[in-house]
């Protein structure tokens, strides 16, 4: 009776902590989500996600189809809600809050219910999930999906261990399949996680044979399915490598600062304080130290789980890229970062016992401080490229008080310039499209074939306000000769970064 209310209130408190992380981490999350520019792969996903089906059909035919399962998710969402730039990153805010709950559950059952709740605080504030819940991307969902998998892993182990009925070992192991076969259709490169899943059940089976080869049964069956299943994906998927020729082999030095730094620790789409980013790096990875050691003294089997997913993605892709073919990017492993987290907590809850506290509570705000930092960086930092949520809101506010009818030219920027119509379209509403000469979908890509400035300006028919967006100053004073010509006055240009500027001519 006595066991069966402890079990019944550690499971009652376990919900409890689960429920308030996801709370914690959705809020932290979603504060100022939308203050960033939307970026150039973001505005891929808003393209793919808002065309017609058969023309979504087309473009993963061709592109994109590794990102295939995310941009249906999206287009389902669009469909229901339709697009706006908090409705791009919400999903991936939420994908977050929901990872830092399940994360509660599945450190709790690798550690303590102590680690599982500063795993919950310090996960949100880890860089690459900070950043990973403000994009319009599927990072937060590979998160996501290799928390709940390795959760699922965790359960059907117990159950197969504990000789449960052979029914709910079956169900356990059929769920942990599909989930982990979810995972790499939602982002190729997830397949690691089941490899190191597979290195985890490995592992345990060796210290203990005679009572996990159970176990070791029904893991091997579940990897094998849900690799056999995402074979015809993965060599579709490989068909298009081509659209990742642009990265290039790191260079030794570059291997390592990606690993220990910048890889969880920054984001490269903004301007973030170097010293936060070190700072933060270097107190993760000490107390990732003191975690290990704790647990190692104990003789832990969080461990066997944790280590392979922090470790072997990293040196996996890295080595890849050394010597094969480039496929490293640092945001491709953001799955890894919950493994992190917990050995993060698993080092401050070690440390407890010494000084009443007081050296945990150092380190964990040693980490939070700089990683607080980094994280409103992420969120309001200037961009490194064109900032067109400023150009959005200069141009909305110009707007006001506008002649009509109104059309638009967009003028060479550094990226595609319909991005700005396609990521604020709110901005553009009404205004007379000058710009397309072959619309995205027709063309089966992302973004469209334009007219030119010079020739979209000769095209201004019945308007009374033109609006000119672009950066080049040659093709601005062309621009400005062909309306001159067709009795337009230009107005004072509004700046938003750079030679970036907007015109507004009337006549």
């Amino acid at each position: 009776m006595l066991g069966d209310l402890r079990r019944s209130n550690r499971r009652t408190a376990q919900l409890a902590v689960a429920g308030a992380a996801t709370l914690f981490g959705t809020l932290v999350s979603v504060i100022a989500l939308t203050h960033r520019t939307i970026w150039l792969d973001e505005t891929a996903t808003i393209a793919a996600s808002t065309r017609s089906w058969h023309a979504f059909g087309e473009l993963v035919g061709e592109i994109d189809l590794v990102h295939a399962a995310y941009y249906v998710l999206m287009h389902c969402w669009f469909d229901l809600v339709g697009y706006s730039p908090f409705a791009l990153r919400f999903p991936s805010a939420l994908a977050i809050g929901v990872a830092t709950g399940l994360l509660v559950l599945l450190a709790e059952r690798l550690t303590s219910l102590a680690t599982a709740t500063v795993a919950a605080v310090v996960l949100p504030f880890v860089p690459v999930v900070a950043a990973a819940g403000t994009l319009g991307r599927s990072p937060a969902f590979e998160l996501l999906l290799a928390v709940a998998a390795t959760l699922l892993l965790v359960r059907a182990l117990d159950a197969a261990d504990a000789r449960r009925h052979p029914a709910v070992v079956v169900a356990w192991w059929v769920a942990y399949a599909l989930v982990a076969y979810l995972s790499v259709l939602v982002f190729l490169w997830a397949a690691l996680v089941v490899a190191c899943h597979a290195l985890s059940v490995l592992l345990r089976f060796l210290a203990a044979p005679r009572v996990r080869w159970v176990g070791l049964v029904g893991a091997a069956a579940a990897v094998v399915a849900a690799a056999l299943a995402a074979v015809p994906f993965a060599r579709a998927a490989a068909g298009q490598a081509a659209q990742i020729d642009w990265l290039r082999p790191p260079s030794l030095r570059g291997a390592v600062e990606s690993a220990w730094r910048l890889q969880f620790f920054d984001f490269s789409l903004v301007e973030t304080n170097r010293s936060s980013v070190t700072a933060v790096a270097v107190v993760a990875w000490l107390l990732v130290a003191v975690g290990v050691v704790a647990a190692l003294r104990r003789r832990s089997d969080a461990l066997v789980v944790l280590l392979p997913w922090l470790v072997l993605p990293t040196v996996a892709l890295l080595a890849a890229s050394r010597f094969v073919t480039p496929v490293y990017v640092g945001r491709y492993l953001t799955f890894s970062a919950p493994a992190l987290a917990v050995l993060v907590a698993a080092g401050v809850v070690a440390l407890l016992p010494f000084a009443r506290g007081i050296v945990s509570g150092v380190l964990l705000l040693a980490f939070l401080v700089p990683a607080g930092q980094v994280w409103w960086s992420i969120r309001t930092a200037p961009p490194k490229t064109t900032d067109l949520a400023s150009a959005a809101r200069q141009l909305t506010e110009a707007r006001r008080g506008e002649a009509e009818p109104a059309g638009l030219v967009l003028g060479r920027m550094r990226r595609p310039a319909d991005q700005l119509t396609t990521a604020y379209p709110a901005a553009t509403d009404g205004l007379r499209d000058l710009w397309t000469k072959t619309s995205a979908a027709d063309q089966g890509y992302f973004f469209a074939r334009l007219h030119g400035a010079v020739n979209s300006a000769a095209d201004t028919e019945g308007l009374r306000t033109v609006w000119y967006v672009g950066d080049d100053p040659g093709e601005r004073a062309k621009v400005a000769a062909v309306l001159r010509g067709e009795g337009f006055t230009a107005h004072e240009p509004l700046g938003f970064g750079g030679s970036n500027v907007i015109v507004e001519y009337t006549r």
